[in-house]
C-alpha cells in the first residue's frame, strides 16, 4: 500500500484506528491509548480550522468523544481494562 501524506485533522485521527487496530487483535493497547490522548491534548493547543466539535485552540473541547467511545466499546465488548 502506497504511502499517503496525512493533513490536517487527518493527523490526528490517525491515532484512533491504531487504537482499534490493537484492540481488535488483542494487542497491548497502552501505547496506543497514550499517543491517542496526547494527539488529542495537541489537537486542542493547535490552532485548526474546526466546526466546534474536534476542538482546537480556537474552540477547546473538554473530553475526546471519539477516544472515550472507542474505549467504552472495547471494555464493554473486549474485556479491555486500562
Amino acid at each position: 500500500m502506497p504511502h499517503i501524506s496525512l493533513r490536517g485533522y487527518e493527523k490526528y485521527w490517525r491515532v484512533y484506528t491504531d487504537v482499534m487496530t490493537d484492540l481488535y487483535y488483542r494487542r497491548d493497547a497502552t501505547s496506543s491509548v497514550a499517543r491517542m490522548r496526547e494527539s488529542f491534548a495537541a489537537r486542542n493547543r493547535k490552532p485548526l480550522n474546526d466546526d466546534g466539535i474536534d476542538g482546537s485552540s480556537r474552540a477547546p473541547v473538554n473530553w475526546d468523544f471519539r477516544g472515550e467511545s472507542i474505549l467504552r466499546h472495547a471494555r464493554r465488548h473486549y474485556g479491555w481494562a486500562e
